[in-house]
């Protein structure tokens, strides 16, 4: 009897897990990916972000991003540096979510005079899957600008809710 009612709370345990895939409202996370701009503006960019999240109501959460680009050219080793914050609806709210990203803020180019910042922004659309309790994985592809140049970003970031 006693191994019968072990192996019910172990099941119990284990489907509950994945019910609750996310409990916390805030989160940080950590992107990397490659952004590339048609027509050969700087070619490919090795991205790395910084992301942080706060739920604000619904399917909607804020998002703050700090992210750097580098140019992977010989020779080349300019950074272009993008602060934006924006909102991230998340469909659902079982492991695997579905999610549309907008965003907006600055971007400091490489060579450029601080007084020659310029507007960036981002959409995007991707997946958050939860393999456990506040961890998360995530993939998005879009569309960002940082400084007028319109560029596809493929980017994959694994949070921690908190």
């Amino acid at each position: 009897m006693r191994t019968l009612r072990n192996v019910v709370a172990v099941a119990v345990l284990t489907m509950a897990g994945a019910a609750n895939a996310q409990l916390s409202r805030r989160s940080i996370s950590l992107e990397s990916g490659i952004s590339a701009w048609p027509g050969g503006e700087g070619g490919p960019r090795a991205t790395v972000a910084l992301l942080a999240t706060a739920w604000l109501e619904g399917p909607a959460e804020a998002v703050a991003r700090l992210a750097f680009a580098s140019a992977g050219e010989p020779g080349v080793r300019a950074t272009a540096v993008s602060g934006t914050v924006g909102i991230r609806l998340s469909a659902g709210s079982g492991p695997l979510r579905p999610q549309l990203v907008a965003d907006a803020g600055w971007a400091r180019l490489p060579g450029r005079p601080a007084s020659r910042d310029r507007f960036a922004w981002g959409l995007g659309a991707g997946a958050e899957w939860f393999p456990g309790l506040d961890l998360s994985l995530s993939v998005r592809g879009g569309v960002r600008s940082i400084g007028g140049g319109i560029g596809l970003e493929l980017v994959a970031g694994v949070a921690a809710y908190f």
